[in-house]
């Protein structure tokens, strides 16, 4: 399983823990897990630049648009996001998307449920 971890779930970790989402995600994995499961760095080409332009014109920010267009490139299962707004855009074009995009918390709850045979 190839994961991309979109910059908002580490920076997770340094938001108000005062609030239950926040806590719940920032909990999900830790900085160092996190790095743990780094194992390359995808490096910007004219086609993923081309790519992240096409998803800004379908209605991505430019960042996530750049971040789509990466996870694409790098030929990942899931990128993983805390972004409520790029899940849901996410969620509504998905068919023009080459890669599935979750909250990192509802994520691992999936993992936990298929490893326990719940799924």
């Amino acid at each position: 399983m190839r994961l991309y971890f979109d910059a908002c779930c580490i920076s997770r970790l340094t938001d108000d823990q005062s609030q239950p989402r926040v806590l719940r995600e920032a909990e999900a994995a830790d900085a160092e897990t996190i790095l743990a499961f780094i194992h390359e760095f995808v490096k910007l080409d004219d086609k993923t630049v081309e790519r992240s332009l096409y998803l800004r014109g379908k209605g991505f920010s430019e960042l996530d648009a750049l971040h789509l267009a990466c996870a694409e490139s790098a030929q990942v299962d899931v990128f993983l996001t805390t972004d409520d707004r790029l899940i849901r855009r996410a969620n509504r074009l998905q068919t023009v998307l080459a890669v599935r995009v979750l909250n990192r918390y509802p994520y691992l709850e999936e993992v936990r449920d298929a490893d326990s045979g719940n799924v």
